[in-house]
């Protein structure tokens, strides 16, 4: 579904991203996993088109993506969830979600849309006239993530969703997670929690980043048996 090879990102003369390839299948769920400041975010936002590549290619079904604005990449199928949520406080959950409708254009059938929303995300049914102010920071990471799913995406960016929150809404949000991947929904996830990440999914694989090069690659097994050079990349013990 998804390729990258060996892309260049740059912030003004920074040089971010280090000849990085990847790749991601139709249904799967893939993890870059990496310390901060490695460039992880910055590999879905090139991805995105947000902070485009200046070396290498991205390909989308075979289509190549890499000189395509963000708002045509998202209409190819790509939803990007950023780190920081950007949810519209002053607008209710019910009209952050009809914003992630637009993608559809006028044929998006909302009532369809929302009963599948509801199935991964029960409580937003109970705050659909709230204000996305009012919500708690992990409704407001569901309100976030099911305005990315609307869309009907091909591929699914989510960058770090349990930052910053109680460690019981981030069982929550990892529960959530393996329900839209054991529905075939194929998943790109930036996380720092190796043990958490790697419990995903059983064919789950993943890629270890350090100073914007990929340094490692592999299925959970794969990982495991390179502990060392993981806790060497991550700087944890694992």
């Amino acid at each position: 579904m998804l390729t990258v090879e060996s892309i260049h990102t740059y912030y003004g003369t920074s040089h971010i991203l280090h000849n990085v390839s990847l790749e991601v299948r139709d249904g799967e769920i893939v993890v870059l996993l990496g310390r901060n400041g490695v460039g992880k975010s910055t590999t879905l936002k090139s991805i995105m088109g947000i902070a485009p590549c200046k070396i290498g290619k991205i390909s989308l079904n075979g289509e190549d993506i890499t000189r395509l604005t963000p708002d045509k990449i998202a209409r190819r199928g790509i939803s990007f969830i950023p780190e920081d949520r950007r949810i519209i406080p002053n607008l209710t959950v019910l009209e952050n979600l009809k914003l992630g409708m637009l993608i559809h254009g006028k044929n998006v059938n909302m009532s369809e849309t929302l009963e599948m929303v509801f199935l991964y995300f029960p409580k937003l049914k109970e705050r659909l006239n709230q204000m996305g102010e009012s919500l708690s920071g992990g409704e407001q990471q569901m309100l976030t993530t099911a305005r990315g799913l609307v869309a009907n995406p091909q591929l699914m960016m989510i960058d770090e969703p349990t930052e910053g929150l109680a460690p019981l809404i981030v069982e929550e949000i990892w529960g959530m997670l393996k329900k839209l991947h054991q529905n075939k929904v194929t998943i790109l996830l930036v996380e720092q929690n190796y043990e958490m990440s790697l419990n995903l999914s059983k064919n789950l694989r993943a890629y270890i980043l350090e100073k914007g090069h990929i340094r490692l690659c592999g299925t959970r097994e794969e990982l495991h048996a390179r502990q060392e050079e993981v806790e060497k990349y991550l700087g944890v013990k694992v």
